[in-house]
């Protein structure tokens, strides 16, 4: 059953300006909660900003909490949206943390299927950033996201994946990432959304770094080198020598004997050749030629190139976990 909003505003009170609200001797617990259930988007945060301050923390923090709860997912994130906009962090904080600690995956889930899919490399103030930056924090992502995918939100799994590829993990907050997902069994079909995204979309030094820091845990993570190396082979022609450049300056020469041969420039038999003999600028030990665009082939130059191509997000074998506690865990 649908419930009539503007009637149950009125009859609350709840329906006067907001200043009026905050301005009433006595404020009470249900005319707040009406307000922020019912009100539009815009006058939930001027709610939340008129309470701002010690006197008003214990009513803050259950509406905090009723709004992660109850509000539809859909105007929960443009309310995040909003309060992010107009300087107020701490209550958009406040709703994530209430809504990581206690809701379950599913209703997580809706909330980042309501946000808008990231497209480019710069931070945008809604649920998807908030979520992937409260679980960044306490070392969480892979938790939730294996919550996720159990309560068969594979999508909800993917657009947080794509927060980190585009905008919030470093190389190696990416590669702790993915080894965080193989421990929770997050299958390498969809760590790929990670690793495809990060290497279409990052920057090419950020590429290079990420391929060398892979290349250094080949043994947990030798399924997402292989495909890192095959999807910057394929977008990343253009970028070629900037990716060299970096791994030759690292020493990594297995990693450039990988793109060697996914570029075709080595075959997959060749003979490895001596410890070292990579670090020259030109590669020729390898036997590589600079590697920019042939004539009449493209390549992505830059972050922000096509998303990743593939929607992945299958259930995984594994037992029901619990819900994530605190804003991370």
């Amino acid at each position: 059953m649908e419930i009539d909003r503007s009637a149950a505003l009125v009859a609350s009170g709840a329906d006067r300006p907001v200043a009026e609200l905050l301005a009433l001797p006595r404020l009470t617990r249900a005319l707040l909660a009406t307000a922020v259930l019912f009100r539009p988007s815009q006058d939930v945060a001027e709610l939340l900003a008129g309470l701002a301050g010690p006197a008003g923390q214990p009513a803050l923090a259950e509406l905090w909490r009723l709004l992660a709860a109850v509000r539809p997912a859909s105007e929960l994130d443009a309310v995040l949206q909003i309060l992010m906009n107009r300087g107020q962090a701490e209550d958009a904080e406040g709703i994530v943390d209430a809504l990581l600690t206690f809701e379950p995956a599913a209703r997580v889930g809706e909330l980042l299927e309501a946000s808008p899919w990231p497209y480019g490399p710069v931070f945008w103030p809604e649920a998807a950033g908030l979520i992937a930056r409260a679980t960044m924090g306490s070392g969480s992502t892979a938790v939730l996201i294996g919550n996720l995918l159990d309560a068969g939100h594979g999508r909800a799994a993917e657009l947080l994946l794509d927060e980190f590829a585009t905008t919030e993990a470093s190389a190696s907050d990416a590669v702790r990432l993915l080894v965080r997902l193989a421990a929770e069994r997050v299958g390498p079909e969809v760590r790929d959304r990670l690793t495809e995204g990060f290497c279409e979309r990052r920057p090419s030094e950020d590429v290079a770094h990420f391929l060398h820091l892979l290349g250094r845990r080949t043994r947990q993570l030798g399924e997402d080198l292989a495909r890192a190396v095959a999807v910057a082979a394929e977008t990343r022609r253009a970028d070629l020598d900037t990716i060299r450049s970096v791994l030759t300056a690292e020493g990594n020469e297995k990693v450039l004997r990988r793109i060697a041969v996914a570029t075709g420039e080595l075959p997959p038999d060749a003979p490895p050749t001596r410890a070292g003999s990579a670090r020259s600028a030109d590669l020729q030990p390898l036997g590589l030629r600079p590697t920019g665009p042939r004539p009449g082939e493209g390549g992505v130059s830059c972050p922000g190139g096509r998303p990743s191509s593939r929607v992945r997000g299958g259930r995984r074998p594994r037992r029901r976990r619990g819900v994530v506690r605190g804003v991370g865990g």
